[in-house]
């Protein structure tokens, strides 16, 4: 009796309909179909008319499409005014006196 199998098969990659990739993705199914045809994410079929996607193409996607985070201040944001310093600091002292910050 031989109780271990050895398969010289390629791993299985995960995969989920249409439907399923367009909900996690917060989008609608001809969203996916169109990133499908523009060669955006893998798929594969199951019979005639079933498609699934790759999730691990799905992630490369959703890597390929992330933005870098954006560091310091924005060049369009106006500097605080003299008035507003002056607040500020007029506030920190009152909350210095209370005892609220050390």
């Amino acid at each position: 009796m031989r109780l271990v199998t050895e398969t010289n098969e390629a791993p299985r990659r995960p995969s989920a309909r249409i439907k399923t990739v367009a909900k996690d993705l917060d989008t609608d199914a001809s969203a996916i179909r169109r990133l499908i045809a523009a060669g955006e994410l893998e798929t594969h079929t199951i019979g005639k008319r079933g498609v699934r996607v790759y999730l691990d193409s799905v992630a490369a996607y959703q890597d390929r499409q992330t933005r870098p985070v954006k560091r310091g201040t924005p060049a369009n944001r106006p500097k605080p005014s003299r008035a507003t310093k002056a607040a500020h600091a007029a506030s920190i002292d009152y909350l210095k006196r209370k005892g609220l910050l050390p």
